[in-house]
């Protein structure tokens, strides 16, 4: 407090001492003195400055432009391995698949072959074979009709039946040789007009009986052995 006091007793000496207009004076001089060294000590630190600071950008700058490029290279070899190594995942999944797409079918196939030759229960519907009883007067004419019919694959074999007969009303028996043909129903009409065509009589005796069960290999069989397809074309 009392250095305060001394203080603003010595400023008012000294403004009594001095006159006003002449410490004005002095106070506008050092001001333009200060402001002056601060300009040109400013101007020539702006210089000096300016230089370090266009080095320390242009050094950041290369910095920089290193560091995207190696991240972007570094991103592409990324994304490419990313997509090799699905390419390849997907490939071993595909593979895997087809591997076992062919083991159950081998499977299968061996499974149907050992069930067909083996499995004497294997009894289905047979709608689609039919038997034909057919009348023939010789052993020679039966024979003649069986080989065409089997090599024409209309019918898949043809059994011949000796010591049958034929009876007429009012007359006397005729021997006679009874075929039994097995063929698709879906070629009856064939096997019957090759049948007229062969036969010696104008109006043989054809008589078609429908089979209700049977094995399925020898309905197979039956159905293959009538199929005009190539043997590689066959299902």
């Amino acid at each position: 407090m009392g250095q305060g006091i001394w203080r603003l007793t010595l400023a008012a000496n000294v403004l009594e001492v001095i006159p006003i207009k002449h410490l004005l004076v002095f106070t506008l001089a050092l001001v333009a003195m200060t402001l002056s060294t601060f300009a040109s000590t400013s101007s020539a630190l702006s210089s000096a400055d300016s230089l370090a600071i266009a080095s320390a950008i242009a050094q950041f700058e290369a910095e920089a432009k290193a560091e995207r490029v190696l991240t972007q290279d570094k991103r592409k070899e990324n994304r490419q391995q990313l997509v090799r190594k699905v390419l390849l995942n997907v490939g071993k999944a595909a593979g895997i698949v087809l591997l076992l797409l062919l083991v159950r079918w081998i499977i299968l196939l061996i499974g149907k072959k050992v069930g067909d030759e083996k499995s004497y229960d294997n009894v289905v519907e047979g709608d689609s074979v039919a038997i034909l009883l057919v009348g023939v007067p010789s052993q020679e004419a039966a024979a003649g009709i069986a080989r065409t019919l089997v090599e024409e694959r209309v019918a898949a074999c043809a059994n011949i039946l000796n010591g049958t007969c034929l009876r007429f009303p009012a007359a006397e028996a005729v021997p006679e040789i009874t075929m039994v043909i097995k063929a698709a129903r879906r070629k009856l009409k064939t096997v019957v007009k090759r049948i007229r065509d062969l036969h010696q009589i104008p109006t043989p005796e054809i008589i078609l009986y429908p089979i209700e069960y049977g094995l399925k290999p020898y309905l197979t069989w039956v159905l293959e052995s009538t199929d005009s397809k190539p043997w590689w074309r066959r299902s």
